[in-house]
């Protein structure tokens, strides 16, 4: 008895695979991660106009850490542990170094009218998201582990990684 291949979706993945993915990524994106927590202090810091900079940093952060994975990036973490843990560690590292920063900055007077801090300026804000997304352990164990596994060697990979 012949078995008909599942159907084709979109860029070589079946249709349960890209349910499947969807469902993985939910997930995995609704818990607290360090972009989040940065987003999050930030917006009850500063208010939510200066936050939109942190968050635009955290989304180019991660924007170009995939089209890396898309580049090979993923296969060389995945050939090279050594590479991955000292890239590991020393996101680990900046996270530490942010999160005494932001602690030990906590007694800037806020304004008595809005309860809110002066907030810095939109490049300052942008490169902290973009530092805090790029150093992301979090991202990085997506990239080199999770993804590859959804992606098919048989198929164009640009689309894929697109997708």
């Amino acid at each position: 008895m012949d078995v008909e291949p599942a159907p084709r979706y979109h860029a070589g993945m079946t249709l349960q695979t890209w349910w499947l993915f969807l469902g993985a990524v939910f997930l995995l994106s609704g818990t607290p991660g360090p972009n989040m927590l940065h987003v999050m202090t930030r917006s009850a810091r500063y208010g939510l106009g200066p936050s939109v900079f942190a968050m635009a940093g955290c989304l180019s952060g991660l924007v170009l850490v995939l089209i890396a994975a898309a580049a090979g990036l993923g296969a060389v973490l995945a050939a090279s542990p050594l590479l991955f843990e000292i890239l590991r560690y020393a996101g680990v590292a900046y996270l530490a170094w942010a999160g005494i920063r932001a602690w030990q900055g906590g007694g800037t007077a806020a304004d008595p009218a809005t309860g809110l801090v002066r907030a810095p300026s939109a490049v300052g804000l942008f490169r902290g998201g973009f530092l805090i997304g790029v150093s992301n352990p979090k991202l990085l164990m997506f990239v080199a582990a999770f993804l590859p596994q959804f992606i098919d060697p048989a198929h164009a990979q640009s689309p894929q990684f697109l997708v």
